[in-house]
């Protein structure tokens, strides 16, 4: 990958960093194994606080001139996901346009199912995110929603923004 990429990349992590602090009220940095461990395993964008409950995302930042493979996106993000027991997000936007971030349908269902939101007995101990580790439809199908409309809903799920 070539330095202008990377510093594309780079500088795209670091803006949603700041969009995701804007809509959710918490501070947001680069992941830090992106230099240290060369990004393999670690979420591209992470909140600094350990505990504030979007650790069970793991989200994979893309950012292009014109389009974004988000098959091979998800593919990457569901692998480095399940190396850390979360659910994947690919964040993505391509020049001129707004992020937006795409999510697996099972996920989801489950984070309203396992927070009491929708059809649940009650919020789970954790709140824990989905394992669907297969891609079988209904449940992989891919949803992309506004990264702020993706960010309300698991705010209102966990409770945690606001």
């Amino acid at each position: 990958m070539g330095s202008l990429s990377r510093n594309k990349g780079a500088r795209g992590e670091r803006e949603v960093a700041r969009v995701l602090g804007e809509i959710t009220g918490e501070e947001w940095r680069r992941g830090i194994g992106q230099v240290r461990r060369g990004g393999r395993e670690c979420p591209d964008v992470e909140p600094v606080d350990p505990e504030s409950g979007w650790n069970s995302w793991h989200l994979e930042v893309k950012r292009a001139k014109d389009r974004v493979d988000l098959f091979a996106a998800m593919v990457q993000a569901c692998r480095d996901a399940e190396e850390r027991d979360c659910s994947p997000v690919v964040v993505w936007r391509v020049d001129r346009q707004d992020w937006r971030a795409t999510v697996r349908a099972g996920d989801l269902v489950w984070e309203s199912l396992s927070t009491g939101i929708v059809g649940g007995q009650g919020r789970s101990s954790r709140g824990v995110a989905p394992r669907f580790r297969v891609w079988d439809p209904p449940l992989a199908e891919l949803v992309t929603l506004d990264l702020d409309v993706w960010c309300r809903l698991v705010c209102y799920w966990r409770s945690s923004c606001w």
